[in-house]
């Protein structure tokens, strides 16, 4: 019998451990700009109420205060999947892997997903599942990163081994573009699917507070086949070397480009 399960990409166990290790107090400009575009959104362009609410991924508590008082919302639930981070959530929370949603069939009005998504062995799948647990008119919010993030660093990371070792090791995981992103809605059975996209850009002084930003963020390489060994400090520079002249500004700071696909769909 064939196996149509989907091909396993990433390590879940490893993801839920770089989770662990954000700090719990954890505030980036990025993720700031990230929850003032979603508030933005729920209540200057979406009037319904949605007194079951569910969120998952990033700033679960600053989104509450934000709309639980605009959307006539009763329930409102913290999702993780670490139980360290599940730990420091307010009640009602519920630890859980998104690949796997513990909802009953229409309990939720509206689920929101930040900078979860691009890391699931099967996004269609939770899709799926996630429609299935909204209600008549519930809504899917979804925020995750596009394949023009960290472009920058890709190249140059990858020239760098290339160019030292003769081969690169995969450290970059493969995301969506907007296109793929929105057919994806579609053919998961969401009404009105939206795909849009949005790039935000960071200035960083060196390729270190780079990566250790991306560490902090839970944004750690958290493939199947990755490399578990750290990268040698000579492929850093050489990589850093390349990064600066490529892409510095006048004032010697390195750009990282960040692409925010937001994923909109309702239940009919």
């Amino acid at each position: 019998m064939m196996d149509n399960a989907p091909p396993q990409l990433f390590d879940r166990r490893i993801k839920r451990l770089q989770r662990a290790r954000i700090p719990a107090s954890y505030t980036h400009p990025l993720l700031d700009a990230l929850y003032e575009r979603i508030t933005q959104r729920l209540t200057e362009d979406i009037t319904l109420p949605f007194p079951r609410v569910l969120a998952t991924g990033h700033g679960t508590i600053t989104l509450q205060h934000s709309l639980q008082a605009t959307h006539g919302t009763d329930f409102w639930l913290h999702g993780e999947n670490s139980p360290t981070r599940a730990a420091h959530l307010p009640t009602p929370s519920l630890c859980y892997d998104e690949e796997w949603l513990p909802f009953a069939e229409e309990s939720l009005d509206l689920i929101l997903s930040v900078l979860q998504l691009h890391w699931l062995n099967d996004l269609p799948g939770a899709l799926v599942q996630a429609r299935h647990a909204l209600a008549e008119h519930g809504l899917f919010l979804g925020v995750l990163f596009g394949g023009a993030t960290l472009y920058q660093l890709r190249e140059c990371l990858m020239h760098a081994e290339t160019r030292l070792l003769g081969g690169s090791a995969p450290r970059m995981i493969p995301m969506l573009d907007v296109k793929q992103a929105g057919m994806l809605m579609q053919r998961v059975g969401y009404v009105l699917p939206v795909a849009d996209t949005e790039t935000i850009t960071l200035l960083y002084p060196d390729l270190s507070t780079l990566l250790q930003d991306l560490h902090q963020m839970g944004e750690g390489n958290a493939l199947m086949q990755r490399d578990t060994r750290p990268i040698p400090r000579h492929i850093l520079q050489e990589a850093e070397h390349l990064y600066r002249q490529r892409f510095a500004n006048t004032e010697g700071l390195l750009p990282a480009t960040f692409e925010i696909i937001t994923l909109t769909g309702w239940r009919s």
